[in-house]
């Protein structure tokens, strides 16, 4: 069976030096549109995230990820299934950090990359 796990390449840094690292988001899902979806997620919550500190922020209407009820753009909800959610703090966001790209792995024996989005 294949499973399909997402992984994300990023800038991170400081004020002297940046640097590109790629790691894997925790999960492993067994459905290729489940894995779709959370890249979708990833893409919707992004924009948002970069949009947050321009001055139309309070009119920007809120995405379709809605954490506990309440919308907080720190956290993100990815779906292992279609009924469970692994909820984290995305490590791509931050004051130095910015996504470069999140790609879907195909793991079996001919893995192989599907880039799904890139900033």
């Amino acid at each position: 069976m294949k499973a399909y796990m997402i992984k994300i390449i990023y800038n991170t840094g400081d004020s002297f030096h940046t640097v590109t690292k790629e790691e894997f988001i925790p999960i492993k899902v067994n459905n290729y549109e489940i894995a779709k979806e959370n890249i979708r997620r990833i893409k919707e919550h992004w924009l948002y995230y970069k949009g947050k500190n321009d001055i139309f922020y309070n009119e920007m209407p809120k995405p379709n990820f809605v954490i506990c009820e309440k919308y907080n753009p720190d956290f993100l909800e990815l779906l292992f299934n279609e009924k469970d959610k692994y909820v984290f703090s995305p490590f791509w966001c931050g004051f130095f950090e910015n996504l470069i790209r999140a790609e879907i792995i195909i793991n079996d024996k001919n893995s192989y990359y599907d880039t799904s989005y890139e900033n």
